[in-house]
């Protein structure tokens, strides 16, 4: 990460956003599809709603597809293409490196769920995120 806020810092929106998006590319996502924005977007959501990850579905991907202007099916495929193309992808920045454990592609919501832990632990050693 590139942006480590001191004790009880605010992080704009705009930065949370840049800082996921960075940490996507790093991960090997690719930028020009639609899955990237959709993960960076469920990814914001997850942080001023972590519940919504048990409910992927239900609640988190109708939000997405809602501020996309598109259908809920479309988010959700959209992010399994891109785990999928990021997966496939070796070298320095694949999914591989994140996911070492796992014998085959991560699911949506294993990557969304470690992407939410990582980047809400990175921006806030203390546990406590401030967003204005």
């Amino acid at each position: 990460m590139y942006l480590l806020p001191t004790q009880n810092s605010t992080v704009t929106k705009e930065q949370l956003r840049t800082e996921i998006e960075w940490e996507l590319f790093r991960m090997g996502f690719h930028p020009d599809l639609k899955g990237f924005c959709y993960i960076r977007d469920a990814v914001i959501m997850l942080i001023d709603d972590s519940a919504m990850i048990y409910s992927i579905t239900k609640t988190l991907y109708p939000e997405v597809a809602k501020k996309s202007n598109t259908k809920t099916t479309v988010v959700e495929r959209s992010i399994r293409l891109s785990i999928e193309i990021a997966w496939e992808k070796s070298g320095e920045h694949s999914l591989h490196n994140y996911f070492s454990h796992y014998p085959d592609k991560p699911t949506n919501r294993t990557v969304l769920a470690f992407l939410y832990m990582y980047i809400n632990s990175e921006l806030n050693p203390n546990r406590r995120l401030f967003i204005t």
